[in-house]
């Protein structure tokens, strides 16, 4: 399998060259206006409509996601990322094409909605590619802005359309064959999103326990598992079970080796919160705390306020501690999941005993 899929990837990465020299070579060097001007505005239309058609393949997750009752949190095109939770667009590590990140608004009919918003970006990245091909066959001053890009977006269209799983994650057309066969995975998928879902209006703690353990078994380094162990530790330190939350804690310990470095930083602060609240760990807690403070006030989230607090409530810093939950519940009002909210505002009311 893992040489289908290289000789897959190889083989678009020659056709997409294969396209790329037939159109500057062919369309705008040959074509006996290959001024200067010309092939200039051959680069930047080439670099435009390659832009436009990865903006188009998250448009369509967009728009098909929102009309299937999916809300979106976060969406990442090249190094330029909207995360609901911060109200506004940030720089991030760059990515080469682009992601979203949806919550359920309905949870009824899962599945279906879940589907569609995979295949909305297929959809529109096919129509993409025709597009292109029009404007390309047409000429004229469209043929800069969309049919440049045709390269792009055969390659952008088959990549995702292909059932592949990559280091970076599933494909599209991986994501539908499993949804068509039920995996394990997607069923864990699944009750993420139900839970996720669920946390737009009640807390962790209390929605069905069966939604966090009545899921199949699957390997450990896959992102739903992930997804699933931090939504546990919620719903035990929303319920106020130490020990389970500790049990949910260091079994993310063990994941860390599959964590990207964003949920790295995640993970890491809130080891930080089970040293000071759950563990009554000084020294471990002063040693992360030297390793994300920066991080922690950068996020100016109520989460992060809450960890704040909880470190100096810890050494006794009440004036500190006090000023950390005024600021968390400030934040609250940004909180995008009602759960959560309810969830961090229970926190800071111990944190502040």
């Amino acid at each position: 399998m893992k040489i289908f899929k290289e000789a897959y990837r190889i083989f678009l990465l020659i056709v997409a060259f294969a396209l790329t020299v037939f159109v500057f070579f062919y369309d705008v060097v040959a074509a006996s206006r290959a001024d200067g001007w010309t092939v200039l505005f051959g680069i930047l239309g080439f670099l435009l409509s390659s832009c436009l058609a990865v903006v188009f393949h998250e448009a369509g997750h967009l728009l098909f996601g929102i009309c299937f009752g999916m809300r979106p949190v976060r969406v990442q095109i090249g190094p330029f990322v909207f995360d609901r939770n911060k109200k506004g667009v940030a720089l991030r590590n760059f990515e080469p094409f682009g992601s979203c990140d949806f919550y359920p608004v309905r949870t009824d009919r899962l599945s279906l909605r879940y589907a569609m918003t995979v295949a909305g970006g297929l959809i529109f990245s096919l129509a993409f590619v025709l597009l292109s091909a029009l404007f390309y066959l047409r000429g004229g001053a469209m043929h800069y802005v969309f049919g440049m890009g045709l390269p792009v977006s055969v390659f952008l269209f088959f990549y995702n359309a292909a059932p592949l799983s990559l280091p970076s994650g599933d494909t599209d057309g991986r994501l539908l064959a499993d949804i068509l066969a039920k995996t394990p995975e997607t069923i864990v998928t699944l009750h993420v999103l139900a839970i996720q879902g669920g946390l737009l209006s009640r807390s962790p703690a209390s929605l069905s326990e069966d939604l966090y353990f009545d899921v199949p078994v699957v390997a450990e380094d896959e992102r739903g598992f992930i997804a699933l162990t931090r939504l546990r530790y919620l719903y035990f330190l929303d319920k106020g079970d130490r020990a389970g939350a500790l049990a949910q804690s260091m079994r993310l310990r063990e994941l860390l080796v599959y964590l990207s470095e964003g949920d790295l930083e995640e993970i890491y602060s809130q080891l930080l919160y089970d040293c000071c609240a759950l563990e009554r760990n000084e020294d471990g807690a002063a040693a992360l705390f030297d390793r994300q403070e920066e991080y922690l006030l950068s996020q100016k989230s109520a989460t992060a306020y809450r960890i704040l607090a909880a470190y100096h409530a810890t050494y006794g810093e009440k004036e500190r501690a006090e000023e950390y939950v005024r600021s968390a519940r400030s934040a609250l009002a940004n909180e995008p999941l009602a759960g959560i909210a309810k969830m961090e505002e229970k926190l800071l009311n111990e944190t502040n005993a």
